[in-house]
């Protein structure tokens, strides 16, 4: 594992409860595929991290889903405005981690996120939360908490498609990043 300070970016902690949280798991070298340096070292997340992250968006769960959908998409909104402000950032970052070529980053691991988050808060601006069935009004609720666990190859683009669509439902997303 890698405790060097020299690697290009800080070592990263988790993010819980709207603070950096540092993992209790060991730290775990982030190796670019292309000439095997390190770029970064991560903390393993475990099982008390997961606990961490679910409480706390348990405990954020009652306000976030008593905001109005209007609100959420323009919370959803200005987190595709800050993917767009630092997308060469990001593609530069995914260009490293993941060995892919920085045209493709561009395009596709940030490129694609960015149209997806767009395309989640036009879908939630346009959804029926309420309906009015035969006698029967049907109100769609957030359900809580929801947690995904995804691959490494497509880091941004995976963590969007899950989270943005559960976060503008009302409900707490908790992503878990998947390692080979």
């Amino acid at each position: 594992m890698n405790d060097n300070p020299n690697v290009p970016f800080p070592t990263p902690s988790h993010w819980i409860d709207g603070r950096a949280v540092r993992g209790s798991g060991p730290l775990i070298d982030v190796v670019n595929p292309v000439d095997e340096s390190v770029i970064a070292a991560v903390h393993e997340g475990t099982g008390e991290d997961v606990d961490m992250a679910v409480d706390a968006a348990l405990a954020a769960c009652p306000g976030w889903a008593s905001a109005s959908p209007r609100h959420r998409a323009a919370v959803m909104r200005c987190l595709a405005e800050g993917l767009q402000r630092h997308s060469e950032e990001l593609a530069a970052i995914v260009t490293l981690e993941v060995g892919a070529p920085i045209t493709f980053s561009r395009q596709a691991q940030v490129g694609f996120p960015v149209a997806s988050t767009l395309a989640a808060i036009t879908r939630a601006e346009q959804f029926e939360w309420t309906a009015v069935i035969e006698n029967s009004l049907v109100i769609r609720e957030p359900i809580g908490v929801v947690g995904a666990i995804t691959p490494w190859n497509s880091p941004l683009q995976q963590l969007v498609t899950r989270v943005v669509p559960a976060t503008l439902a009302g409900n707490k997303g908790t992503p878990l990043s998947g390692r080979p």
